[in-house]
Order: C-alpha cells, then sequence, then structure tokens
C-alpha cells in the first residue's frame, strides 16, 4: 500500500462580488443545513484564517452559526455531487478547498487558499488573477466567518463562506495590506490508505509568538521506547547527511512536547496540527508493527515532488523540507500506540520551512 500516492489541493473563491440588492437576496435565500463540523475543527480554521489576518492588519473574523449551516449545506451538495469547483452564488464570500487524500482540515484548507499570496503583486494592490481567496481570506472589511466540511468517494472538500464578501473591484486598497517583514507559509502533503504523513510546522509567527507557543506548549514525560527515538534519529540523520546536512541531536523538552501532543492524537484518533510554535511532523499508521525509521521514510517519501531545480517551497513536500532544514538542529519524537493506530510525532527547533530560506536550508542528493 503506498504511503504517499500522488494528489493535488485544489482552492476556488468567489467571483466579484454581486451587486448589494441580488446578494442580499441571495443570502436571504441560501440553503441551511445542520452544523455538523465539531468544535476542533471550527477552531482550527478560524485560528488559522486570524494568523493570517493579523499578518496584515487584519481584524479578527468571528465565527457565525447562519454562516456555518450555509457552508455546511453546499459542502455536503460538493460531497455528493463530486464537483469540486461550482460556486454556490450564495451572495456571500466563498472559498473551497479540495484534496484527494487526507487526513485534512481547516488549517490545510487556509494553508492552501493562504498561499497564493506569494504570487501577489504588492506593487500593484488591486484584484490579481489567481489570488482571490488568499485577498477573501485577509479582506479587512470581512467580520465573520462560516466553515464546514465534508468527506465522499470523491475526496475531502472544506467551503469558507465570509460575510461581508470581499474581492470588491475598487475597494483592494482600504482592504488589503502589505505584511510586515517575514510572513510563513506551510503547505504539506497527506498520506493515504493505510498510512499517513502530515507536515504541520508552526514556527512562522513573529519570533515573539513562537517563543510565546513554545512556552506554554503541553508536556508529558515521555514513554515511548528509547530504542525507537535512536531509531528516527538514526534515519533522520542518515538522510539528512545523504545532503550533506549536519545532523539533529535529541532534546529531552523536546520528545515531553511530542509525547503530549501524540497522546492527544490517540485520544482523538485523528491526525491534526500542534500550535506549539516547533516545527512539527506527524505519522499515523493504521496498525503492524513500527520502528521509529519509518515515519521518516513516509516523511521523506516526498522528496519525489520537490523541485530541486527551484529550491523554494513546494506544494505538498513540507514534512521533506522540514526533516532535512539545516536549521533545525533538535528534534522530539513520540509514539502514541491504541485502537486508533499509531501516531507518530516529531518537533524541531528551530523551525523550519520558512518562505525566502529554502535555498540556504535545502541541497539536493550529494553524489
Amino acid at each position: 500500500m503506498s504511503t504517499q500516492p500522488n494528489a493535488s489541493n485544489n482552492v476556488k473563491s468567489t467571483p466579484t462580488a454581486l451587486t448589494t440588492e441580488a446578494a442580499k437576496e441571495n443570502q436571504k435565500n441560501a440553503p441551511r443545513a445542520k452544523v455538523l463540523a465539531d468544535k476542533a475543527f471550527l477552531d482550527d480554521c478560524l485560528n488559522s484564517h486570524n494568523f493570517y489576518r493579523r499578518k496584515h492588519k487584519s481584524p479578527d473574523l468571528e465565527l457565525d452559526d447562519d454562516l456555518c449551516q450555509v457552508a455546511q449545506a453546499y459542502v455536503t451538495k460538493l460531497a455528493k455531487s463530486g464537483d469540486s469547483f461550482q460556486y454556490s452564488g450564495n451572495g456571500f464570500g466563498e472559498n473551497i478547498f479540495f484534496t484527494t487524500v487526507g487526513p485534512a482540515g481547516g488549517k490545510e484548507a487556509c494553508e492552501a487558499w493562504y498561499s497564493e499570496s506569494r504570487n501577489y503583486d504588492w506593487d500593484n494592490i488591486d484584484k490579481q488573477k489567481g489570488t482571490s481567496h488568499f485577498t477573501q481570506m485577509i479582506w479587512k472589511g470581512t467580520t465573520k466567518l462560516g466553515m464546514a466540511m465534508a468527506t465522499s468517494k470523491h475526496g475531502i472538500y472544506v467551503v469558507a463562506e465570509y460575510s461581508p464578501p470581499g474581492n470588491v473591484v475598487g475597494r483592494y486598497p482600504q482592504n488589503i495590506a502589505k505584511p510586515e517583514g517575514k510572513y510563513y507559509e506551510d503547505l504539506g502533503g497527506s498520506g493515504g490508505g493505510g498510512k499517513g504523513a502530515k507536515d504541520g510546522n508552526t514556527g512562522g509567527g513573529s519570533s515573539e509568538q513562537a517563543a510565546e507557543q513554545m512556552k506554554n506548549a503541553e508536556r508529558v514525560k515521555s514513554t515511548t521506547d528509547p530504542k525507537f527515538i535512536q531509531e528516527a534519529l538514526e534515519e533522520h540523520n542518515k538522510l539528512r547527511a545523504s545532503h550533506g546536512i549536519g545532523p539533529v541531536s535529541i532534546d529531552e523538552d523536546l520528545n515531553n512536547v511530542a509525547q503530549a501532543w501524540a497522546n492527544r492524537l490517540l485520544q482523538k484518533g485523528k491526525m491534526e496540527h500542534s500550535t506549539n510554535g516547533f516545527g512539527e511532523n506527524v505519522f499515523w499508521a493504521s496498525g503492524g508493527s513500527i520502528n521509529g525509521a519509518k515515519p521518516c521514510q513516509a516523511w521523506y517519501s516526498e522528496i519525489k515532488d520537490f523541485d530541486f531545480n527551484r529550491i523554494d517551497h513546494t506544494p505538498g513536500t513540507g514534512h521533506f523540507t522540514q526533516l532535512l532544514w539545516k536549521g533545525s538542529d533538535k528534534i522530539g519524537i513520540a509514539l502514541a500506540s491504541g485502537k486508533a493506530g499509531h501516531f507518530v510525532v516529531a518537533n524541531y527547533n528551530p523551525p523550519g520551512n520558512f518562505l525566502g530560506q529554502y535555498a540556504q536550508n535545502i541541497y539536493p542528493i550529494q553524489s
């Protein structure tokens, strides 16, 4: 069974806003459905939106139950029809995310939408082709958010509804602000079938924000077999050495951070990102035996999708690049196993995957 099947993340954003009268009529008549998303998913969506909005001096959004009902009705329709690119026409702002592999959720959708920021021309703050879900996401005049997710045989769908809608022609300068300093993007791949890997590096906020998250990260005493930790460490360093990159060393505090999150994932029975400020890769296997090298091999397998002719952020390779990241020199590893399977967490410090720093931290295989 393939650990890392080829897959793609797809996003779609609402077209240019309708007239006020038409939009209000469509909003009034938009279908609604009972919200099925749990609090963790909704909180993840809201926090991810606001994390990116703050970089652009946009005020925080608030979750709106009515908009969540609108999003639920439409995401359910998409999942049944298998059409990942059909705009609802409900009069609200709308972003759509689709992937053929999982697990995936609100943070992954937000990362995909925000990733278009790298294509935005900040010398011309206006409507720009291929960036509309990014601009809707940070639109200053938008104050309310609704989110929903659905799965089907076609894949995983996430829909965001926004009010008031953004992307209004002629209003970009008042609603889109250039970020200050460095800003971070993390787009990771996901595994499929019985095994999966997810990257969730969260070190991209300001140094102060990351330091605060690291300080407050949950910790529990590591219960992972030292042999497993040593296997993971050796595999990390073998793979790093093949690229001419120096070794990482085990940090006991990071082991405790990783253990806390691995335990939490086992309790939830699904893969999610933490927000602990460290770099983070997560792996899951449904059963069978597991050693410390297996997760590393799964994370590293995304090398097949990395473009070494352009050493920069490449969608779907985030756990590969975090594993190699030259600037990361400490690592914590943890395993939690139970009826829900095996969950492995690796935390890295300093975190990797920073835009503008790939060339200094990622090297091709050395001959």
